[in-house]
């Protein structure tokens, strides 16, 4: 025999549709989660590779100071120091763009790339010369003939500074060393 239930109510009353919304809502907010934490990560690899090219381009400047200063270029070196005798030194900025080493600190569009993302520069001192002190006030570690050649123990301080304006990212970076040099006279 066949029971016929036309009619019959079904006692369900919408659990299924509450059960699906719960399960949407949980998908939700895991996506959401997911999207922010992407979001986060994006942000943090982007201040780092910012935070890198500042770096580089700060010891790219370095680099170009310290071969300049290296080269033996005495001009070079008498630019930096205006008193010998009194001790102070005058700082030689450069900055570099995309064609070559330029003197003087960095204008704002002053870039290294050729995108325009990356300025760098550079501040040179002569910290001192040392060796052994002549009766004309100049410092010597050796000299040879009649006083004609004088060997000079320079120090410099170089600070590179790398920027990426668009990030708002800078960085500073310092470097001392020494060079044994033949003197010129200074200023």
């Amino acid at each position: 025999m066949v029971h016929e239930t036309y009619g019959v109510k079904s006692k369900q009353q919408g659990a299924a549709l509450l059960v699906s919304l719960m399960i949407l809502l949980v998908i939700s907010l895991i996506g959401v989660t997911a999207m922010k934490t992407s979001l986060f990560n994006s942000k943090i690899a982007t201040s780092s590779q910012g935070a890198n090219m500042a770096f580089v381009a700060a010891e790219s400047a370095i680099e170009a100071s310290m071969f300049e200063i290296l080269s033996d270029n005495p001009q070079m070196i008498d630019s930096m120091v205006t008193n010998s005798s009194s001790g102070t030194f005058q700082p030689v900025y450069r900055c570099i763009t995309s064609g070559g080493i330029t003197q003087g600190d960095c204008a704002a569009g002053d870039f290294m790339d050729q995108r325009g993302l990356v300025q760098a520069s550079s501040r040179s001192v002569m910290t001192g010369m040392g060796g052994i002190a002549n009766s004309g006030g100049v410092t010597q570690i050796s000299q040879t003939g009649q006083g004609s050649v004088i060997f000079a123990d320079y120090t410099f301080l170089v600070g590179g500074v790398g920027r990426v304006p668009v990030l708002n990212v800078s960085q500073y970076v310092l470097q001392e060393f020494s060079k044994v040099g033949l003197y010129s006279g200074g200023g």
